[in-house]
């Protein structure tokens, strides 16, 4: 009947209202989670991209102070070689406190080294009884140098050994001062007829004798006010108002041109 019908099109309209409500629910309830599964990924997104930013940053760290590790390491056992190399040069210029060289004296078969000594200590206004006692005796060299008579024949330098330490200083002063006055030591006063020069010099180590070479074009540069040297240490004032300091290491002195040394010079 028509009210039937009518009852059944009210019934499938109210039907399709909660279908479209309870999609729309759906719907709805799908969104809401697709959102949250979003926030709850990008959290999780951010805690491991900051866990992997913590790790990279820890291991960059531990790298950074492995490198520093080994960098100090090895910056200690380079200082460890330069004080070894030190304390080894500090005992061999000890060593050598006693002695002094003399160099440019021609070397003959049957010379006498006292009496060169003996002559080069009358040029320095020594007494007889005034000479010091000493140790004498050549370098020996590698190669066999011929002897000769000839002051053009390259000789071993002669090493000079003091039994006192203030013979040795007085001796050099006395070099010094005679070299101050212009009257320069040479091969006429052991007899020859040559004006060549005889050169009188601390023994000095190696490194002692780099140091010297620097410091002497330091003071010629007037880098620094002056210097001395004492038992083959070399001693440098800085300026006027300075004590004078040992120096020890190429490294304590002010950046210059390194001038080389004299290889042909005999360094004991």
């Amino acid at each position: 009947s028509l009210p039937n019908l009518n009852k059944r099109r009210l019934g499938d309209k109210g039907e399709q209202s909660s279908t479209e409500l309870l999609l729309d629910a759906i719907k709805g309830a799908a969104e809401s989670t697709d959102a949250k599964m979003e926030i709850k990924f990008s959290e999780i997104n951010k805690n491991i991209e900051s866990s992997v930013k913590s790790i990279r940053d820890e291991i960059t760290s531990l790298r950074d102070e492995f490198k520093d590790n080994i960098r100090a390491v090895d910056n200690q056992v380079k200082q460890n070689e330069r004080n070894i190399s030190l304390n080894a040069n500090q005992i061999s210029a000890y060593q050598h406190s006693s002695e002094i060289v003399i160099m440019g004296v021609p070397q003959s078969r049957e010379e006498n080294l006292s009496s060169i000594f003996s002559s080069i200590c009358g040029f320095l206004n020594y007494k007889n009884e005034e000479i010091p006692h000493v140790y004498l005796k050549r370098y020996v060299q590698r190669s066999n140098s011929s002897t000769s008579s000839s002051p053009n024949v390259k000789a071993p330098n002669i090493l000079v050994e003091f039994c006192f330490a203030n013979a040795k200083a007085d001796f050099l002063r006395r070099y010094f001062k005679m070299l101050k006055m212009n009257a320069k030591l040479t091969l006429n006063v052991l007899g020859y007829n040559s004006n060549q020069r005889i050169y009188v010099d601390d023994n000095f180590t190696k490194i002692n004798y780099i140091i010297k070479q620097r410091v002497i074009r330091l003071k010629r540069n007037k880098q620094i006010f002056d210097f001395s040297i004492i038992n083959g240490i070399v001693y440098v004032k800085i300026n006027g108002s300075s004590e004078e300091q040992p120096v020890t290491s190429i490294s304590e002195l002010p950046e210059i041109e390194i001038v080389s040394t004299d290889k042909s010079r005999n360094i004991a």
